[in-house]
């Protein structure tokens, strides 16, 4: 089930304001509040559709799950603006990036879903990356960090987890090569931070192959159990 619901208290609301109970079922009014919107997707999505839910269908931004602190990591605002929370570098060439549609052509709801594709014709050193403060994190805390790739021929991509100080230096990494292909895998990786120096994490994508369109959604990084 996917749904969202907003209460109100009765003092709050104005006079005569009725209960909302179009679109959603259940229990509209307790304990001296009512429900005065809701959002019901459950009868809208379908069990690992086409290889997965596409989080386009459920208008979320992000910002507000707070236990992935990547934003925008699964592109579903279907609007990307470089250094806004995603970043390239353009290292031994141009990072080429853009925001694409899964099946631009398709009415179909369920291939409304957005990605990030890229490509390099030297991809020594370049990458996208997100970089995310560690807050009150405390050492000892493991960070899970994952998410699904695929490339649109055979190639190689390495994911790295950066845990940096404020001056940017390294101070702990953890990196997981994939072999890629057409078809979509999944991924995830842990590291524990162990060094109380980090102020930071770089979430890092890195295309290996030259010429090779690499593509990535649903990305996620977590403070794990």
């Amino acid at each position: 089930m996917t749904r969202w619901e907003r209460w109100a208290s009765k003092k709050t609301l104005e006079q005569n304001k009725t209960p909302l109970s179009f679109g959603c079922n259940g229990v509209d009014s307790y304990q001296g509040f009512v429900r005065v919107d809701c959002r019901d997707w459950s009868t809208d999505i379908r069990p690992d559709p086409n290889g997965g839910y596409s989080p386009y269908n459920i208008p979320i931004d992000s910002r507000f799950v707070p236990n992935n602190m990547l934003i925008n990591g699964d592109f579903g605002r279907g609007r990307f603006v470089e250094n806004e929370n995603w970043s390239r570098i353009s290292y031994s060439s141009t990072m080429h990036w853009s925001l694409v549609r899964d099946n631009p052509n398709s009415s179909n709801i369920f291939d409304r879903n957005h990605h990030l594709a890229m490509s390099c014709s030297t991809c020594l050193g370049n990458a996208v990356y997100q970089d995310v403060q560690r807050g009150s994190i405390p050492v000892g805390s493991i960070l899970k960090f994952g998410g699904t790739v695929w490339s649109d021929k055979v190639g190689e991509m390495t994911i790295t987890l950066f845990l940096r100080d404020a001056s940017g230096a390294i101070k702990q990494r953890k990196d997981l090569v994939l072999n890629t292909g057409p078809r979509k895998q999944k991924f995830s990786s842990k590291i524990t931070l162990t060094d109380n120096t980090v102020t930071n994490f770089r979430y890092t994508l890195y295309p290996a192959t030259a010429n090779t369109i690499f593509r990535a959604d649903n990305l996620w990084l977590v403070r794990g159990p």
